[in-house]
């Protein structure tokens, strides 16, 4: 499955085995940000009309949603990207939200913690799981980067965390290693 999104409002679902188009409204403001559930029953979507939704990809409705995001009227002025991102085995759902990043498990949706570094000045925007989810990286709008590692606390709120400088604003964005090791920029 191919997902794809933008200032037309809509989520536009792509399976490339079938030839099948699909199409998901409902945002009322262009779309930010998608992100495919690994075990394919689900895809979030964020947008400027300041909401966060997870649709069903059986129905094609929305199951939940949250208004997390301040609104704006497109990419250009928006103040995050807000790029989302499931954890490898599809039990969680980051949310990037200011200088935090919310977590929502997947079992009712319900919020599972928040990711904060004190050191964070500056809105997170994409943020990705490692393959082996033992490290969680954001990217931040003033070029700096935050990785948590939740295998060192009993829970994600305790997760140690610390903030790395170097990444350009204009530059490459985050990705993880393959090897689930520190993040790489691509």
């Amino acid at each position: 499955m191919v997902c794809c999104a933008g200032s037309d409002m809509t989520i536009h679902l792509h399976d490339p085995i079938h030839f099948k188009d699909v199409e998901i409204e409902g945002h009322k403001g262009p779309v930010l940000s998608v992100a495919l559930d690994p075990k394919g029953e689900y895809v979030a979507s964020s947008s400027c009309d300041g909401t966060v939704r997870v649709w069903s990809l059986e129905s094609k409705n929305s199951v939940v949603s949250w208004d997390v995001l301040k609104k704006s009227t497109s990419f250009e002025v928006s103040e995050t990207l807000c790029r989302l991102a499931f954890a490898p085995s599809g039990k969680l759902l980051a949310v990037p939200v200011d200088t935090k990043v919310h977590v929502y498990d997947r079992e009712g949706w319900r919020a599972d913690g928040v990711l904060a570094c004190d050191k964070v000045q500056a809105a997170i925007s994409p943020f990705a799981f490692s393959p082996c989810g033992s490290v969680l990286a954001g990217a931040c709008m003033d070029g700096t980067m935050a990785l948590w590692f939740p295998g060192i606390a009993a829970s994600l709120e305790g997760a140690f965390a610390t903030q790395v400088c170097g990444h350009h604003r204009s530059g490459p964005a985050p990705r993880v290693s393959p090897r689930g090791g520190l993040p790489l920029w691509i």
